[in-house]
């Protein structure tokens, strides 16, 4: 919803107060100043360093506006004329995070049967931590949708910007098959898009990454660092696509 308040509200920078990949009782902040990119690990180092060092001066001026109604503004944003072609019948999992104010409601919203688990906020996570790559949390989707026949299960993160999923016969689809599933489709939608996608599953430190390079010098500096972790690291059966 803040990346979505940036655009609906003109705004350019964000700041969201968030902590899903963090344990219980550490927060932090997520931070942009050219939407849509957010702060990476050069930004951070460099705010950090500002931080530490005192580099500033408060200067004061600022000013403080609440914009009541957004929530709704976000969700009818999310569901206006967009609706399955049947009924589905879903889990939605919030493991308690703050996607339980929004996730049930968009389902809804575009026609699904909710099913909901875990959706009451509560800052505790009396269950298990909302992260949807976490195997309990995932073991739980997939207790629910096999008890209620489900169609699918999904599981959001503590500030629901990441989505696990767990079919109808309660298997979990990780998050590299869901990256060349909608690579696939958005490709389809989008005449001569191309989607670079590397997956991995046995190498926490490499990541999944679906991308429509801006150019041809993009997409080979891409693929020259993938051959690059990919000779560095020849156990780890990885594999590259284009659509």
């Amino acid at each position: 919803m803040a990346y979505f308040a940036q655009f609906a509200l003109d705004a350019p920078s964000v700041a969201m107060v968030t902590a899903s990949h963090n344990e219980n009782g550490w927060t932090g902040v997520k931070m942009g100043a050219q939407r849509p990119l957010t702060f990476g690990p050069d930004e951070m180092t460099a705010l950090k360093a500002l931080v530490l060092g005192g580099d500033f001066d408060l200067i004061g001026g600022g000013s403080y506006e609440f914009v009541s109604g957004f929530r709704e503004r976000y969700i009818e944003d999310l569901t206006a004329g967009r609706n399955f072609g049947r009924k589905l019948k879903v889990v939605a999992a919030c493991g308690n995070g703050t996607a339980g104010a929004f996730a049930p409601q968009v389902l809804e919203g575009i026609g699904c049967e909710v099913i909901p688990l875990d959706v009451e906020l509560d800052h505790s996570f009396p269950r298990y931590n909302p992260n949807p790559e976490d195997m309990q949390m995932l073991h739980a989707i997939r207790d629910k949708v096999l008890e209620t026949d489900a169609d699918v299960g999904f599981g959001f993160d503590g500030d629901g910007d990441r989505c696990g999923v767990v079919d109808n016969e309660g298997i979990e689809i990780f998050a590299d098959k869901v990256g060349v599933m909608l690579a696939r489709d958005i490709s389809g939608l989008h005449a001569k898009s191309v989607f670079v996608v590397r997956a991995s599953s046995n190498k926490p430190e490499i990541v999944v990454v679906v991308e429509s390079p801006v150019s041809p010098e993009r997409r080979r500096e891409m693929f020259e660092a993938l051959d690059a972790v990919l000779r560095r690291n020849p156990e780890v059966g990885a594999y590259n696509q284009i659509f």
